[in-house]
């Protein structure tokens, strides 16, 4: 599990980038049923937009991640077919984009 800190590199100025690969492993979901699991994520704050991949392929089954708390993203995942699906351990992708400077805090017109 490896987790770093990098800046943008096409956008400098306007966001920092957090990213970190953790392992996860979502246990058997029966059909229709939804599961969370927190990771921790240093440096993870309320308001980061999360970016996630789930290192497996998912088939039919959705992905959401959220920071919950500070250093806590939550992931949930959701069985959307008629049976049970079961999703192997993997190692997981996780993008934190958190806007910096007076641009973000500007209403649009």
């Amino acid at each position: 599990m490896a987790q770093s800190e990098l800046g943008p590199i096409q956008f400098p100025g306007l966001c920092e980038v957090i990213y970190a690969r953790k392992d996860v492993n979502i246990a058997s979901l029966a059909a229709g049923v939804d599961a969370h699991l927190n990771v921790t994520v240093t440096g993870a704050l309320a308001g980061d937009l999360v970016l996630f991949a789930s290192g497996v392929d998912p088939v039919d089954v959705s992905f959401s991640a959220v920071v919950t708390a500070a250093d806590v993203v939550t992931i949930s995942a959701i069985n959307e077919t008629g049976g049970t699906v079961n999703l192997a351990d993997a190692e997981a992708s996780i993008i934190l984009i958190r806007p910096v400077g007076n641009w973000a805090t500007q209403d649009a017109d």
